[in-house]
């Protein structure tokens, strides 16, 4: 008998830049990610429930499942408050950004080029390879140890103390606070969720902002007035 020397069947993310680029072998190995095998026994298009035209698994324009497979979607709830500014030449059925629109419709909203709200005196973070952009985590801890916050309420300022990545605890002797410097190797340390940050208002932002395009289309839609001063 002869033993195959086919290779397992890679899985079609892993064909792409991020997968292949990301430090982890498998980025997704945290997450709680559902078997899709029930899409391939989909075969016939569905009918969007918005515009009544015919698609394939959603609505590319509506941003709605089909009827087919709404029951088996997740529908997804984000900390922040997410804008994809989407280039007019976009093929619309291609573009990928529509994923996130139909998994969080309550999160996410999706804007043609040019026509996009103005962004002016909001706290708002435009994720862009740039020239002087930075990785978001080395960004992300400057924001904690600059405390560039402004908290509205005397317990907002006791939370964003927290920022500081130290675990106020309250023993049972005194009752007094006690700090607790968070590691990887002290267990007993929470550090402070993403949730609790955004509701305190010590967030130094309340949404983000991707550019969908090519690399060609994105100069132009990155050199506008509106983004470029994010």
């Amino acid at each position: 008998m002869r033993r195959s020397t086919e290779s397992p069947k890679k899985r079609f993310i892993e064909s792409s830049s991020f997968y292949r680029n990301c430090k982890a072998e498998d980025p997704f190995s945290s997450m709680r990610i559902d078997d899709s095998s029930f899409l391939d026994s989909i075969s016939a298009r569905g009918t969007c429930p918005a515009c009544k035209r015919s698609r394939k698994y959603y609505c590319y324009t509506c941003y709605v499942p089909v009827k087919e497979v709404s029951e088996r979607l997740p529908k997804v709830s984000l900390p922040i408050k997410i804008d994809i500014i989407k280039h007019p030449k976009e093929v619309d059925g291609k573009s990928t950004s529509a994923h996130a629109a139909v998994l969080a419709p309550d999160d996410v909203k999706i804007y043609n080029y040019p026509d996009f709200p103005s962004y002016e005196n909001k706290k708002v973070l435009l994720i862009f390879p740039g020239k002087s952009a930075i990785p978001f985590q080395e960004w992300w801890d400057q924001q904690i140890h600059l405390h560039e916050y402004h908290c509205e309420t005397e317990s907002n300022k006791n939370l964003c103390s927290s920022f500081e990545l130290l675990n106020h605890k309250e023993t049972n002797s005194n009752h007094q606070n006690t700090s607790v410097p968070c590691s990887d190797q002290n267990d007993s340390c929470d550090r402070l969720s993403f949730k609790d940050m955004e509701k305190s208002s010590c967030l130094p932002f309340s949404k983000v902002i991707f550019i969908d395009c090519t690399w060609r289309q994105s100069k132009a839609m990155y050199s506008d007035p509106r983004l470029n001063r994010q």
